[in-house]
């Protein structure tokens, strides 16, 4: 299932655990039982597509998203163009005990300093939820009765800032850390993509990259996160790093 999905319910669940308010009395589950089949189906689905016609399906994804990635792209050389020198000890700083403030006063914030994916969370969350037809808004959406969620400004706040709990939500975690790791290293066209793919380490044995910068992020994450996530291992690029991916598994 996408990056997106995950999230959602992670989310929902801390919604029903925290702010069970906020959930629709009755909800409609139609179009998100249609997508979600979509990704599911075993033949006609998603998947399929992917594999049997992967030209068709990328140009389907591209009118769909426009220019979602572009935009992903464009905002972390923003937020690699932000980091300055003063920045750069914040980066050795154990994960979690990285904290931060907002840009302006908020309502529901209690003035002081908070962790920081908790900020990021909560302002990438605000973001994509109040655009509807963003993934995260399919998925949620059926069930959270977002327009109460957010007009609430100050239960918002203080669900993200205070209540929320990291473990609950390893994949906000997750997304936060590798884009704040990324900001002090040079922007590609990967970047916005590794902080999706970092996300399912919470359900695997073991992430497999050539890319080395990325391995490294994982194994840090894997060290200082406040749950338990999947190791990471470099191998070679090209045909070789083929043969290395199959002889590991074997291994394994």
């Amino acid at each position: 299932m996408p990056d997106a999905y995950l999230e959602g319910e992670e989310i929902k669940a801390e919604i029903r655990r925290l702010r069970p308010e906020w959930l629709r009395a009755h909800p409609d589950l139609g179009w998100n039982r249609r997508i979600r089949s979509d990704w599911k189906k075993a033949n006609g689905g998603f998947w399929s597509r992917a594999r049997l016609t992967p030209d068709a399906e990328h140009e389907y994804i591209g009118a769909l998203d426009g220019d979602t990635i572009e935009r992903a792209r464009a905002n972390a050389r923003r937020q690699r163009q932000g980091i300055s020198d003063k920045d750069r000890p914040t980066l050795g700083k154990p994960l979690n005990t990285v904290v931060g403030r907002p840009a302006e006063p908020d309502a529901g914030w209690a003035g002081e300093a908070v962790e920081a994916w908790r900020l990021h969370a909560w302002s990438f969350m605000t973001s994509s939820l109040g655009e509807e037809g963003s993934a995260h808004h399919d998925w949620l959406s059926g069930e959270v009765d977002l327009r109460f969620a957010l007009f609430r400004a100050a239960s918002w706040t203080r669900f993200w800032f205070y209540d929320v709990d990291a473990p609950h939500l390893p994949r906000m975690w997750l997304r936060w850390s590798m884009e704040f790791m990324q900001s002090f290293h040079k922007v590609t066209d990967g970047t916005p993509v590794d902080a999706q793919i970092a996300s399912y380490a919470t359900e695997v044995d073991l992430i497999v990259s050539a890319d080395t910068r990325f391995v490294a992020m994982c194994k840090r994450c894997r060290q200082e996160a406040p749950f338990n996530i999947a190791d990471a291992t470099s191998v070679g690029g090209g045909e070789a790093g083929v043969k290395e991916l199959f002889d590991l598994v074997r291994g394994r």
